[in-house]
């Protein structure tokens, strides 16, 4: 078997630009906070542990989709702390102390990853050719039933 050599395809190049596919950003009150939708997997993992509370389950997915943020005080985390002025550096500790303290922007954020989750699965499902509703696509479909139909007695 005899002919050109191709480079390889990177998976670290793939996962990097389907996450970079998957980022955006969201101006709220007076912040931008960088986000990355999750991807089908991660939203059934997120909402599943939150075993039916609707409110953990929306800070799952919040908390897990902000990768960074800017104009973030240490006052948004921490309003009585003495250098609440100075910006609040990135990290998962302060993204808890921020949505903590910041509860009101929690349904905000989560309309927005929920938004573009649904407008990528879409466009991915229109790609594909499937008309299947993308919001249907957590579970699979249940099986037919191999028995004839009922005659209508």
């Amino acid at each position: 078997m005899s002919g050109p050599i191709v480079d390889p395809v990177d998976p670290a190049d793939i996962r990097r630009a389907a996450e970079g596919a998957r980022e955006f950003e969201h101006q709220l009150a007076g912040v931008t906070l960088r986000l990355r939708a999750p991807t089908k997997f991660e939203r059934a993992r997120l909402v599943t542990v939150a075993q039916g509370d609707e409110v953990r389950a929306m800070r799952n997915v919040v908390e897990a989709s902000i990768i960074g943020w800017a104009d973030i005080t240490v006052a948004h985390a921490m309003p009585e702390h003495k250098r609440g002025a100075e910006p609040l550096a990135y990290s998962r500790d302060a993204l808890g102390l921020l949505l903590d303290e910041q509860v009101g922007w929690l349904g905000d954020l989560f309309a927005a990853v929920m938004a573009r989750y649904i407008e990528r699965q879409a466009k991915a499902e229109a790609d594909r050719g499937n008309s299947q509703p993308a919001s249907t696509m957590i579970a699979p479909a249940p099986a037919e039933s191999s028995s004839a139909p009922d005659s209508g007695s």
